[in-house]
């Protein structure tokens, strides 16, 4: 989805910089080639300077000493100088030979050397005939002479001239030559200069098109996107928030113009914990990684977290999913199934309730009926109570075992000792199964740590030994047939090649096994293989939702672990539980110890005024009568509105306060708040019938002393009123 949309961006990206190669690619070769003419063109004025000055210089120096060995010769045989004779003629024509010698690339030299020769010959027949005093000098030999003289000598001249043309001939063709190099410079410049209009032309109109491609395409994105149902959010590589949908503005009430170019984790503060991870995750080098996980918000919705890297430059795009819906659903199915296993138990319950009663009862009318005949010894009247103390303590603990097995609970995984599960779950089966069904236990020596959340850990394992009961009982044909073992042990299990391929995602090094077997009718192969899916049943469609074993796989699941399951029709099933083993602190390391519980031998006792606030008239009865037999004054209120009142009269007497949490008028709760208003230093002690839940911890929070828990013993009662009339 994301990655679509950048598409057009990373086109206009790549013609960027295919344009920018290009461009280089021809400005590095135009800037060779420029250069390449102009060193030669250099280097060969350079070159044409240094030879053709060298040549002008030679061809005048000939030039010049024919010239004056021409002019010397006519004076020396005219008699007009006395300094000067031939071999200073013949000095200026060797200097002339010499410089005809550099002519060689112009004329050849044997040609020039020819001609000057023949001018030296010339000039020496010339003066051996005027100086010879035999020679009959008559005007036409002097003519004659003087014509091969000046023949000879512009011979010469002529020779020098054709090869001051021949070097200005050269040169205009280097001339030449270096217009062709500077007009190969120009046209280089401007076809470098064409190709640069060109690609810039057809770059810019490209990255107009697709610029309007990336707008047409972030329009169209921006559509999708604002028409998804998830809530989508893209974050640079800091976590500055660039985009937020509409189911975001919808689903999260914030418009997007108040959130863009903020840090997410500020506008979102329960992504704090995923700082590092969104900071981090565009750094990976991948174009995507995924990262999901529920999260709670801070107003307690539920969330499906996604993470997902676009790029180093672009980061984040952040999915979220209001999943609040489906978890209470799942919360709700959860608990459905805990009734159901609370209504298959209920018989049971219902029966061992009889039974406890029925002792209670019994034993006070044989105490009524012995109070009036006065026939029974003090031996016997304490027996009778004992009797009505155990009775009574075996129905608190039903009452507790039924209330954690139906009150709704907030998961948190702590440390948890997997045979104090399996004690606690098989004290709910020894009171409500079928009393034809044998329970075995084998615990372990040593502690069985797990991190787990406990109550979820004994849903699953009562649901397991529930199912095992029924197997054992009502699914079987005949009711004579009922009965048989139900044995639940601890093992601990080192995966092996074989643990690991049929558990691929088995990352731990141990694991603690839990398996729970019984006797009961046992399941085929095609059944074994339905078992986990939703729905399924074995049993009764009405007495069942099939989700026991969907609910218990998931919980499993959810703490990272395994459950397997090996069945024989008409011999058993055994199920499976493999959860990571917990590494043992100091403190929790060495075998399982039993503390037991010692009675108090000495009721603590007191005095004081004592307030007793509860709607129900027995149970301030009940506690009215321990306190006064404790030492103690006491002063009643039957609801929260009384209770308030009262003690406003005498909160100076009263030093610590009996407070019932569920009353009429006004709660428990709010009767503190009043009272607290009176007095900041008050000291209340918490009772109710219900388990230390999320009311009641929610009343300690707001500084109430303590709690227990009905019905509560005269032992525990005293132990809480002396524990806070002692400060005070």
């Amino acid at each position: 989805m994301i990655s679509s949309s950048i598409s057009p961006g990373v086109k206009v990206s790549k013609l960027h910089t295919r344009t920018i190669i290009q461009t280089y690619l021809v400005l590095g070769v135009a800037f060779s080639c420029m250069l390449g003419i102009n060193i030669y063109a250099y280097y060969t004025i350079i070159n044409m300077s240094e030879t053709y000055t060298s040549l002008e210089n030679s061809a005048i120096n000939i030039e010049l000493n024919t010239t004056r060995a021409n002019l010397l010769f006519r004076e020396i045989v005219s008699g007009y100088t006395k300094d000067k004779d031939m071999n200073d003629v013949w000095d200026l024509i060797r200097e002339s030979n010499e410089n005809a010698e550099r002519l060689d690339n112009l004329e050849s030299k044997e040609k020039m050397n020819e001609r000057i020769a023949k001018f030296n010959d010339v000039m020496i027949k010339f003066y051996k005939f005027y100086r010879n005093p035999d020679s009959e000098i008559t005007e036409d030999s002097s003519t004659k002479f003087r014509n091969e003289y000046e023949a000879a000598y512009m011979n010469v001249m002529g020779a020098v001239e054709a090869v001051k043309d021949k070097l200005t001939e050269l040169i205009i063709q280097r001339m030449f030559t270096f217009k062709v190099l500077y007009m190969a410079l120009l046209v280089n410049f401007l076809l470098l200069f064409w190709f640069t209009v060109i690609t810039f032309r057809r770059y810019i109109g490209r990255r107009k098109q697709a610029e309007i491609d990336l707008v047409g395409a972030k329009n169209d994105i921006d559509i999708i996107i604002n028409s998804l149902d998830s809530m989508v959010i893209t974050v640079d590589p800091h976590g500055i928030i660039k985009q937020w949908n509409k189911s975001a503005e919808t689903g999260l009430n914030l418009p997007a113009e108040r959130v863009i170019g903020k840090a997410v984790w500020i506008v979102l503060p329960f992504l704090m914990p995923y700082k590092t991870k969104i900071e981090t995750l565009p750094l990976s080098g991948k174009s995507e990684a995924a990262y999901g996980e529920k999260i709670i918000s801070n107003n307690q919705r539920y969330f499906n977290l996604s993470l997902n890297a676009l790029s180093r430059e672009m980061g984040v795009a952040i999915r979220l999913d209001d999943i609040t819906e489906y978890q209470m659903r799942d919360e709700q199915l959860r608990h459905a199934q805990k009734m159901e296993v609370v209504k298959n138990l209920i018989g049971g319950l219902a029966n061992d309730f009889n039974n406890v009663l029925g002792a209670i009862t019994g034993t006070i009318s044989m105490m009524r009926y012995s109070s009036k005949n006065d026939n029974r010894t003090k031996e016997d009247l304490e027996s009778d109570i004992n009797l009505i103390e155990s009775s009574t303590e075996r129905a608190v603990v039903m009452v507790q075992h039924l209330l954690s097995m139906t009150s709704k609970h907030e998961v948190s995984l702590e440390p948890v000792d997997l045979n104090e599960v399996v004690i606690h779950v098989l004290k709910i089966c020894q009171n409500t199964f079928d009393k034809r069904i044998e329970l075995e236990a084998e615990l372990y020596d040593l502690k069985v740590l797990v991190r787990a959340d406990a109550v979820q850990i004994e849903q699953c394992l009562l649901n397991l030994c529930d199912n095992a009961a029924q197997a054992m009982t009502s699914m079987r044909a005949s009711e004579r047939e009922w009965g048989g073992k139900l044995s639940v042990s601890i093992g601990i299990v080192y995966p092996d090649k074989k643990f690991k391929s049929e558990h691929p995602n088995s990352t731990q090094s141990s694991y603690w096994c839990l398996s729970i077997s019984d006797t009961g009718v046992g399941m085929d192969k095609e059944t074994l293989c339905k078992i986990f899916d939703p729905f399924f049943s074995t049993k009764d469609r009405d007495s069942s939702t099939g989700l026991g074993l969907t609910m218990v796989k998931e919980i499993i699941e959810r703490h990272e672990g395994f459950l397997d399951v090996e069945s024989t029709p008409d011999k058993g099933t055994t199920f499976m539980i493999y959860l990571p083993e917990l590494a043992k602190t100091a403190d929790e390391d060495g075998e399982r110890k039993v503390i037991p519980v010692s009675a108090m031998d000495q009721i603590p006792t007191g005095s004081g005024l004592i307030f007793v606030v509860d709607d129900e008239a027995i149970m301030r009865k009940t506690a009215g009568s321990i306190l006064e037999k404790l030492g103690y004054n006491v002063v009643y209120a039957e609801d929260g509105e009384e209770a308030v009142n009262i003690y406003k009269e005498k909160y100076q007497e009263i030093r610590v306060i009996l407070l019932d949490m569920a009353m009429p008028k006004m709660s428990g709760k709010d009767a503190y708040v009043e009272m607290k208003k009176v007095n900041p230093d008050i000291k209340v002690i918490l009772v109710s019938g219900f388990k230390k839940d999320t009311r009641i911890m929610e009343a300690l929070d707001l500084g109430i002393n303590s709690f227990i828990q009905k019905p509560y013993s005269m032992v525990t009662l005293a132990q809480e009123i002396k524990r806070f009339c002692m400060g005070g």
